[in-house]
């Protein structure tokens, strides 16, 4: 751990995700890429926290987790293909649905899910990346209001900036 909190592009995640949910009043998570999938390594609540089962070390899906999407999106397919294959066979999803899905969220910038990992839960997801453009890690912000991050809603847009 101490060395993943030496990483500049951690600390910045880390700064951003504390900055971020205190500016929005919100919950959120940061996670790095571990070699079982995502691992939430910092949690933050800036306003009512959100209760879940998601914790410190909780290990996250690709597909059914924003933050999993964005490491789908950017990380090369080498690196998240093993920890991919039994999500996509047990869920049955199409290989061209989820280059579709990557593809999206690498021009969109994040991935945005509502209900679909934890009912009532939704999350926006935003890469940090290294200088030299690699993912280093991914913030999360989660709520349990889906106005608050829909696509274009004013939360989303000042996360976003």
């Amino acid at each position: 751990m101490t060395a993943i909190w030496q990483d500049d592009a951690v600390s910045r995640g880390a700064d951003l995700l504390s900055e971020l949910t205190t500016d929005l009043k919100t919950s959120g998570h940061l996670s790095i890429w571990g070699e079982r999938g995502p691992v939430i390594i910092r949690t933050k609540h800036g306003g009512p926290p959100v209760i879940s089962t998601m914790g410190l070390g909780t290990i996250l899906p690709l597909f059914r987790s924003s933050t999993g999407r964005v490491f789908l999106g950017f990380m090369p397919k080498v690196a998240t293909q093993d920890v991919l294959m039994p999500e996509q066979a047990q869920l049955d999803i199409p290989t061209k649905e989820i280059d579709t899905v990557s593809d999206n969220i690498r021009a969109k910038g994040h991935a945005l899910i509502a209900g679909e990992l934890v009912p009532g839960l939704c999350a926006i997801a935003l890469p940090v990346f290294h200088h030299d453009s690699s993912l280093a890690c991914v913030v999360t912000l989660v709520t349990t209001d889906q106005t608050l991050l829909s696509e274009g809603s004013a939360l989303v847009q000042l996360a976003l900036t």
